[in-house]
């Protein structure tokens, strides 16, 4: 019991001295196989980490623009008093047509993010946060399940190729 109690004390002792000097460029330690095999990858984003969640803001504000854009659509074709009949607002179709595809354009960096992202499994989340599944093919495969078609059909450009 002794033993243990000093074993706690010197631990406590060592990390209040490692917080109270900075980090020596002798302390650090390159990691070995099997911690870098648990070591998240660089290359897949926390769902939950500070990039990803600034991204989502940004994201919705697209999308709320791209929908308030949307109705521009329905006010392309015109009437022409001169010939009584209906006609193509050109400069209302291009401008509605350039913002459709710059909104679509972030949606596209979406779908790229969604591949990039990892998840954290239902069977991890018993106690606390869970554990966060970095494997690239999983997430790819995750991904293509749930909402790859629905992300794909919402940026077809159907508005902008209409007939005109």
């Amino acid at each position: 019991m002794v033993a243990v109690l000093k074993s706690i004390r010197r631990r406590v002792e060592s990390r209040s001295e490692k917080m109270r000097n900075p980090r020596r460029v002798s302390d650090v330690h390159t990691l070995s196989d099997e911690q870098k095999k648990l070591a998240p990858r660089k290359d897949i984003l926390d769902p939950q980490g500070p990039v990803l969640q600034k991204w989502n803001k940004i994201f919705v504000i697209s999308c709320v623009l791209a929908v308030s854009v949307d109705p521009f659509f329905f006010y392309i074709p015109v009437i022409n008093n001169d010939e009584k009949c209906l006609d193509m607002s050109g400069s209302l179709q291009i401008t509605a047509s350039v913002f459709r595809t710059f909104f679509d354009l972030f949606y596209i960096l979406r779908i790229i993010f969604q591949f990039k992202t990892g998840f954290i499994p239902p069977s991890s989340r018993v106690f606390g946060r869970g554990d966060l599944n970095d494997d690239p093919v999983a997430i790819t495969k995750r991904y293509l399940k749930s909402y790859f078609i629905i992300d794909v059909l919402s940026i077809l450009p159907l508005p902008q190729v209409s007939p005109s």
